[in-house]
């Protein structure tokens, strides 16, 4: 059982489950449109152009994300070249330093229970919103790792009452505001500024001196903190010009929080969602017996140590805010998983009930809806790929499910099914994923032609989703759909990107592909404009 592994075995089990699913996750399925093409195409022209201060975008200043995710691919491009697989790493990399902080918050809240530290990850990494998202590139990975250090910063403070474990924490919020900007302070502060409801044991008071000395060494955290984003916010906003001046220092953050112009939600929308995120642990049955059970017998010693609170106080005011805030999305609520697992592990654990006959059905029922779902819609979706040898990729799931009917240690069992049914999942539907996402053969096609010194254009708002695939060292021009005759006319030569929901034909027509739903199609602009064809803006 995992309550019973050592500290070392444990962090081998943890890392060696993370791997497993991060490789062949990467193996199985393209970079992703538009986030991750994007995110690398940023990185991309960083490299290229070797401006390390302003991200770039097709030539553009790129406002939406500090540079901290670029500049760590950056330094593995330095180190080994550049590569398809390191900038894809990155994010991973943080999700499983995540799961490891997360385990000595374990430590650090329930000392005497050890068992809490070993399972904490592994019910972690086994929600299958975290699995998911374990090897995507996104910041949102970035954001809760660094989220989790901060909590370690403030743990430290408590028991240690030291003035470097503040400076670390201000260290920690200013990787955070060069990972996402000032959305760390969103999940860290509230936990901090209450502080007196989770110190029940009056530690604080006791080893920093009081709460004064306690809430100034938060303040110079964060105004250290506030040092580092603006020390590469200030040289950027001089040199990005105006406009990438009042993104990065007002908009981005102002613009989501009062009327956001992307991703709006109504308020009550997280209180549907987070649910949906802690699968398959919300359905499983032994969880909420401890939950009732804890619910019960909560004014027993072991959960009055404040260390419930301290979770309750991560959870909560996070919650009320990102609610409150008017753009949302699923993986905002990465950052607060951590904390939900932690309750889980220790209800589990401290207050565990004998199991039953049936615990294993809600979650064996939603592998089975979910294998079956995925193996239908791709054999209908894509019936020229689907053979019996598409077929073989349930055997994850179902090797899986196997071991987890026979298994002693649960939550190891429950892991591993999210794991390998989440990599069931991907190789059933890689054809699929593929035709739909994969750009390489465009981008390879894009660079083709400049590298001819034609130029090309692009219709309609771009995303960035060529220049890493292709390695393009030169822009894409963007037109509306009205403007590309009036482009062609000054790019005789040129060639052009339209998309539309039917497929493609006619005379100039050089490549075209599915593309999410729709078609992808590049164009001979010669002749296009000699032929004098109605293809421009045709749907």
């Amino acid at each position: 059982m995992t309550s019973t592994l050592s500290r070392y075995q444990s962090l081998f089990l943890i890392t060696l489950l993370w791997g497993g699913l991060v490789v062949l996750s990467l193996s199985l399925r393209p970079l992703l449109p538009m986030d991750e093409t994007r995110y690398l195409s940023v990185a991309w022209e960083m490299w290229n152009s070797g401006d390390f201060l302003v991200p770039h975008l097709n030539g553009q200043p790129y406002s939406h994300k500090p540079p901290l995710l670029f500049w760590i691919m950056q330094a593995g491009w330095a180190i080994l070249g550049v590569n398809d697989w390191w900038p894809r790493l990155v994010a991973p990399l943080f999700g499983l330093g995540c799961l490891l902080m997360t385990r000595s918050i374990a430590l650090r809240l329930w000392p005497d229970a050890p068992e809490v530290a070993s399972v904490t990850p592994l019910i972690l990494l086994g929600a299958l919103f975290w699995t998911i998202f374990s090897s995507l590139t996104m910041f949102d990975m970035l954001v809760a790792s660094v989220t989790v250090a901060a909590m370690l910063c403030l743990l430290r403070a408590r028991d240690t009452g030291s003035v470097l474990s503040f400076m670390l924490l201000g260290m920690v919020i200013g990787i955070g505001a060069l990972a996402k900007g000032p959305v760390t302070l969103l999940y860290v502060l509230p936990v901090a500024l209450l502080a007196p409801v989770w110190d029940v044991g009056g530690i604080i008071r006791t080893r920093t001196g009081g709460w004064r000395n306690w809430y100034i060494g938060v303040a110079i955290a964060v105004v250290i903190g506030i040092v580092i984003g603006l020390a590469w916010a200030i040289p950027a906003a001089v040199l990005g010009g105006e406009e990438y001046r009042n993104a990065i220092l007002w908009g981005q953050t102002a613009g989501r929080v009062v009327n956001s112009f992307a991703h709006k939600q109504p308020t009550w929308w997280y209180a549907v969602i987070l649910p949906v995120t802690l699968l398959p642990w919300m359905i499983w049955p032994p969880l909420w017996r401890s939950f009732m059970r804890a619910w019960n017998e909560r004014n027993s010693s072991s959960f009055a140590d404040g260390s419930v609170l301290f979770c309750v106080c991560w959870i909560i005011p996070a919650l009320l805010v990102l609610s409150a805030v008017s753009g949302k999305q699923p993986h905002y609520l990465l950052p607060i998983l951590p904390a939900i697992t932690l309750l889980f592990a220790k209800v589990l654990i401290i207050k565990s009930t004998p199991s039953k006959r049936l615990d294993q059905a809600p979650i064996l029922a939603l592998v089975l809806v979910a294998a079956v779902a995925v193996t239908i819609f791709t054999a209908k979706e894509m019936p020229v790929y689907w053979n019996v040898f598409s077929l073989l990729w349930i055997l994850p799931v179902l090797i899986g499910s196997y071991l987890y009917t026979q298994a002693k240690d649960t939550v190891l069992s429950i892991t591993l099914v999210s794991i390998l049914l989440i990599i069931s999942i991907q190789g059933l539907g890689k054809p699929l994923v593929g035709s739909a996402f994969d750009l390489s053969e465009m981008a390879s096609r894009i660079k083709s032609i400049q590298q001819q010194g034609k130029p090309v254009v692009h219709v309609g708002k771009y995303h960035g989703q060529y220049h890493f695939l292709g390695k393009l060292t030169q822009t894409i021009d963007v037109v509306g759909c009205r403007g590309v005759e009036e482009w062609l006319t000054k790019n005789p030569t040129g060639a052009f990107i339209k998309y539309q929901r039917i497929p493609f034909e006619g005379s100039g027509l050089l490549y075209t592909q599915p593309y999410r739903g729709k078609y992808v199609a590049l164009w001979d602009g010669v002749v296009i404009v000699t032929s004098n064809d109605a293809v421009l803006c045709k749907e």
